[in-house]
């Protein structure tokens, strides 16, 4: 073999150099992508996770800290007064969570199913039953009281403010205000409240079939601002400066100006069910997807999608935790 035929078939210096570089821009692309991945949870192995518990999650990197056994098919939960509150709807109770210690405290027994809970006037308030009662529960005694029924309906949902309790009636439209031992109706038209937040000033209520968000002015009762929102609005929250809320039908979450007219959409998992607003970022539960997604507030980027072996049904966010609830 001639000399100058070795030559031709060795690469030269400049083939070599971009050779090096070619494979130095795969492999820092490789890198990229490996941590996209990691960062959104595509790839990546989902939470493990059984029915029947309250999963805790770190809010810097939803990552999960722990996972605490409560009662039978959970779903609503709320973070106040020192604990984290899981309503249990199979076997009508309440579970206390010490958020630090991530175990239960104390198991509290309902006149029946809850279907939400809240934290406000010193007590956990618990709406449930046929008769939509309002259950209040004294957290230095771990014991309930039952109300006299306020509802009439099978899925109320409770917000506190302005120095009262809100209860939107579900299936049989209405809003009711208490105020100490008093309770009168607040007239508004709406399809089914399917969801009910106080912040800003004002409270929030979504009107599941008419597709829209609708504000209450809590001096007057009436109604102040009206926005079409996306398909089934199952969920709502209320937290920085603006009014969240989840829409079931169509994957996304709808942004809302609380004082001015800025309308966003944001695209989450799949049939979100629940949506919290805390530990600087706005949580949402998607039970169809099995996920539980992070929205920055400052750009609306979602920055991390949390991927469990079984869906979510409640989201809640405080005490250092975000807390998710997971039933059958």
């Amino acid at each position: 073999m001639s000399k100058t035929a070795s030559a031709e078939r060795q690469p030269t210096r400049w083939t070599r150099r971009r050779l090096a570089l070619a494979a130095l821009a795969v492999f820092a692309a490789g890198l990229v992508a490996a941590a996209l991945d990691l960062r959104l949870g595509f790839g990546s192995r989902p939470v493990a996770v059984v029915p029947d518990t309250l999963l805790a999650l770190e809010p810097s990197a939803g990552e999960a800290r722990g996972r605490v056994h409560v009662g039978k098919e959970p779903r609503a939960v709320a973070v106040g007064l020192g604990s984290v509150w899981v309503g249990n709807t199979a076997d009508h109770t309440i579970s206390r969570v010490d958020p630090v210690d991530l175990a239960s405290t104390a198991t509290i027994a309902l006149p029946d199913r809850p279907s939400d809970v809240a934290i406000g006037l010193g007590s956990v308030l618990v709406p449930s039953g046929e008769a939509g009662s309002l259950t209040r529960i004294d957290p230095g005694l771990n014991i309930s009281t039952a109300d006299v029924p306020v509802c009439g309906g099978l899925d109320e949902r409770v917000a506190v403010g302005d120095a009262s309790v809100w209860l939107a009636c579900g299936d049989r439209p209405a809003l009711v205000r208490i105020e100490g031992d008093s309770a009168r109706r607040v007239p508004i038209a709406a399809g089914q409240l399917s969801a009910v937040a106080f912040g800003e000033g004002a409270l929030w209520i979504t009107d599941r079939p008419r597709n829209r968000l609708v504000g209450i002015d809590p001096a007057t009762g009436r109604p102040f601002r009206e926005v079409t929102v996306g398909i089934d609005p199952v969920a709502v929250a209320v937290g920085f400066g603006s009014v969240w809320v989840a829409n079931e039908g169509n994957a996304s979450v709808t942004r809302v100006d609380a004082h001015g007219t800025k309308v966003e959409a944001i695209g989450v998992g799949d049939q979100p069910v629940a949506i919290a607003a805390g530990e600087g970022a706005v949580w949402v539960a998607n039970r169809g997807g099995s996920s539980v997604t992070r929205i920055d507030p400052r750009d609306n980027g979602v920055t991390d999608t949390t991927h469990l072996e079984s869906p979510p049904a409640g989201i809640a966010a405080g005490a250092g935790g975000v807390w998710v609830t997971i039933s059958d």
